[in-house]
């Protein structure tokens, strides 16, 4: 390998986990502060808990979409070898 480019591949194999994470930290803020603005009978705990629970609903499903796709590369990866 040629060494002066490790630490470039480091630095861009850290920011590919990082973005990811800070994205989905900004979706899951976002959709708490829309709870507690909206305009309801709930008092600020309770619009904060639905915003939560909102956001985990969201990262619930965006794991299941990730699972469902990590599946379907690995079996057409078997595909492509057993060819």
């Amino acid at each position: 390998m040629y060494v002066p480019l490790f630490a470039d591949i480091i630095a861009a194999e850290r920011w590919l986990m990082i973005m990811p994470m800070a994205v989905g930290t900004s979706v899951c803020a976002a959709l708490v502060a829309a709870a507690q603005m909206q305009n309801n009978s709930f008092s600020h705990e309770q619009k904060t808990a639905a915003g939560s629970t909102h956001g985990f609903i969201f990262l619930l499903m965006l794991a299941a979409v990730c699972l469902i796709l990590q599946i379907v590369g690995f079996k057409n990866y078997e595909k492509k070898e057993k060819q």
